[in-house]
């Protein structure tokens, strides 16, 4: 039982945003899990929206969470789009602050 200590949250979504740091154009999808699928799929139509408005991504910040670090399709997404990937520093989520403020305030319109 190695997983036996892995929390099944049943009942919950999760917010994934994407904002561009120049524009502050935000691009938010609420998905089912956190999986590298799910996260691989998000980046994907978020590079995708972005290009139909303008924006070239190439660098995208995400947090240390082992999907973004060790995520066998993040990362093919990243390659394919050609993307630099950024880090926030460990124990300093402020650095990814827009993201996490702009996801509160979708909490308080809809929760």
């Amino acid at each position: 039982m190695a997983n036996r200590h892995k929390k099944i949250r049943i009942g919950y979504d999760y917010i994934h945003t994407a904002i561009d740091d120049h524009t502050r154009m935000a691009y938010s999808e609420v998905l089912p899990d956190e999986k590298d699928l799910t996260c691989a799929g998000f980046l994907h139509r978020a590079l995708a929206w972005f290009a139909t408005h303008g924006v070239r991504v190439r660098r995208p910040l995400t947090d240390n969470a082992l999907v973004y670090r060790r995520g066998s399709n993040w990362g093919w997404v990243c390659s394919a789009w050609q993307l630099k990937r950024r880090f926030i520093r460990p124990g300093c989520p402020w650095t990814n602050g827009k993201a996490e403020r702009f996801n509160r305030t979708l909490l308080t319109e809809w929760a």
